[in-house]
This record gives C-alpha cells, structure tokens and sequence, in this order.
C-alpha cells in the first residue's frame, strides 16, 4: 500500500522520533512517502529515515474561515496554485493519507494548515487516518468544524490522552473510527543508560509556543549554583548567549535540539529533569529520571490527559515565569532532589498501561488497513 504521511513540520526531538517509529510500524510491508514542510530536512537522516522518499510542501497560513474540506482546499488553490497542483498530484498518487502523531490541533497555532493532504484526500475519495493526536483544547469557530467534519470521515482517528480523546468524542461523537491510545514512544522500554552526571537538567521551551523565557531561566538557576546542572532541549535551538550565561553560573549547556543517541541519554544523566515538554517527560521517564512537569506549549493539556494520576495530584508548574512562581517551583524541584527514586517510583506507576495503550494504538492502525484491504479500497504491490 502507497501510504502518504503527512505534516511533518516541526524539528522538536519528539516529532521525527514518532515519524520514524511510524515508518518502523508500517515498512517494509507499505510503501511510505515523507510530506514535509522543514527548510532543512536533515532530522530524517539523525532519526534513522534516509531511507524514505521525501516530498516538500509549504503553504501560507491559510484562512481560519474555512469550515468545509472544499474551502480549505479553494483557499489553497486561490493562494499557492503550484503547491496545490503538487500535494493534490502526490494524494492522487496514494492510496491513503495519515496524518503523523503529534499535537499540531491546538489554538495558537495554524492548524487548519496541518489539514490540508486529508482535505484533498477527502474530496479525491481517499481514505485518510490521524495517527495519535492531542487536540484541543480548541475556540468554537469554522476551523474546528473543519476538523471536526474531517474527523467523522476518517478511516481512524487515534487520540493520545483522555483529555483530547473526550473532548473530540463530545464533538465528533463516539464512533467506532475514534479510539484512545497513547503516545508512541511509550512503547519503548524505560533503560537506566548511564549513571546520573547531574543533579538537575532544565528542559525548556525557550520559543513562541512557551512560556519561559531565557531571563527566567537564568533567574531560577542561580538557585542551584551548588549543584550539578545541565541546560538541554528538546524543543527549539536555545539562543546565543545563553551557553555562556549558564557557564557563568557553574552549570553546563547543549544548545542543539536533542537527536539519537542523546534522547536518553542527556536526561537519563541527571537525576532530575525540570520541563515544559511532553516529549522531554517521556524522554526523562525512559531514562529511568522522575520528571518536574510544567505546563506544555500553549495551553495544551496533552500531559495532564496524559499522567492523570500523577496530574491529579500535582497539576503541571505554570513555569518560572514571575518570581512567586520561580519560587514555588523551587520547593518542587527541592522535594524532588529530596527522594528522586520515591518520585520516579509514583510517576513510572502508569508506564505500563501507557504502552499498553500505545501498541493497542498500532492494532487499530493495523486493523484499519486490513478493512481498507478486504473492502478493496485499495490494491497492495
């Protein structure tokens, strides 16, 4: 089968990691084509997916006034002809679109772009799926109904935390094709790779989408000029100057975002990782290092759909971002250096029906292509 996955547009180390674990699920037995939008595409290499053939699209944000698969689609046509002609050529060209895992559904960002190959599948009669998504929490408006009509067509729509899946279900209703999953990389098993280097690691979102920026990182580290820090992240490129502003305080700093072998790796070397990813919690938890959670990008609730029991007792730290706040997330930070096993003990206590769920995710993927096989919807090499 011709499988085309789509929206692959952000470098954050958790992104190409589900893309390739996507490939690893579906290949040699599908024939995947990689749709991206990434001026530089060389995270495919780093992540193990030289292999696949590529195809660029980029599109302009397109008008949030669209609320039908037909004037998304018009829209596209009306403002980059060429680009369209091309991602229309490339469905024609496939017998199904997926939609890549991730959390591209959410206010604050453009996503009725991220819609764009299911809407030319849907209008080309194509089967289309959305592979382990956190949507919401999303304003009424004619882009959700964009999504939300894309959604009830969908071959598979497969949401990756309760909160996202029970809010989809309340708009799109509780239809066989919407299932609860997990996250991807939860299937991969938690190693203690090396021993801990660092007291602490930071792991900020240090962009547009967060909530921390560099002077209140700054300020919170001076609090730990004792210890045994690293700056790290998962997310964007950190800026200039923050390497030697960390130096200064004792601390080491790895500006680059995090790639293979280093996901593991640099948060399994601290005995405590501080974050606002989702990814670099499930990177930490991995490594075998409790996690000090704080409020992912935007107001996603992708991790407290996520880490309901911990999150229920704890909700994710608002981030450092004023000084009451810088101060309350220090005494989390010290309670967790206090018994960071304690702490990885009651976190790592939903690992298991976490990959469970996770590779429950993938039967369904698997189920689903079965179906399109025996209802002839396509024709297998």
């Amino acid at each position: 089968m011709k499988i085309l996955l789509a929206e692959l547009g952000n470098t954050a180390s958790g992104d190409p990691e589900l893309w390739a674990e996507t490939c690893r699920r579906l290949s040699p037995e599908h024939e995947i084509t990689l749709l991206h939008r990434l001026p530089d595409p060389t995270c495919f290499a780093a992540h193990g997916m030289s292999s696949y053939p590529l195809e660029a699209c980029f599109l302009p944000p397109l008008p949030e006034a669209c609320d039908s698969p037909e004037a998304l689609d018009r829209a596209f046509s009306e403002m980059e002809p060429s680009a369209h002609a091309h991602l229309q050529g490339l469905v024609s060209a496939h017998d199904l679109v997926m939609i890549a895992p991730g959390g591209k559904f959410l206010d604050g960002y453009h996503y009725q772009n991220a819609l764009a190959a299911v809407a030319s599948a849907s209008i080309q009669g194509k089967p289309f799926m959305f592979l382990h998504q956190s949507i919401g929490p999303l304003r009424p408006g004619p882009r959700r109904e964009l999504l939300v009509s894309l959604l009830k067509q969908a071959e598979l729509a497969l949401l990756r935390d309760l909160h996202s899946y029970r809010f989809v279900r309340e708009l799109a209703g509780d239809g066989p094709s919407i299932q609860l999953t997990a996250d991807p990389l939860f299937a991969l098993p938690v190693e203690r790779l090396v021993p801990p280097e660092f007291d602490l690691g930071f792991n900020f979102r240090l962009g547009s989408n967060g909530w921390v920026g560099a002077d209140d990182l700054i300020h919170l580290l001076k609090r730990y000029a004792h210890l045994r820090v690293k700056v790290y992240t998962t997310t964007h490129v950190l800026p200039s100057g923050l390497v030697e502003r960390v130096e200064k305080l004792g601390g080491v700093c790895q500006p680059g975002i995090l790639a293979p072998p280093d996901l593991l790796g640099v948060p399994g070397s601290c005995r405590v990782n501080v974050t606002d990813s989702f990814h670099g919690v499930i990177f930490s938890l991995l490594a075998g290092r409790p996690a000090v959670m704080c409020q992912a990008d935007l107001d996603s609730w992708k991790l407290q759909g996520t880490f309901t029991s911990w999150c229920a007792l704890r909700s994710p730290h608002p981030g450092p971002n004023t000084r009451l706040r810088c101060l309350t997330l220090h005494r989390q930070i010290r309670k967790a250096l206090g018994d960071e096993n304690a702490m990885f003990t009651k976190q790592a206590c939903e690992l298991p029906e976490l990959s469970k769920r996770a590779e429950t995710g993938w039967e369904a993927v698997l189920e689903a292509l079965s179906r399109l096989k025996k209802a002839g919807r396509y024709s297998p090499e």
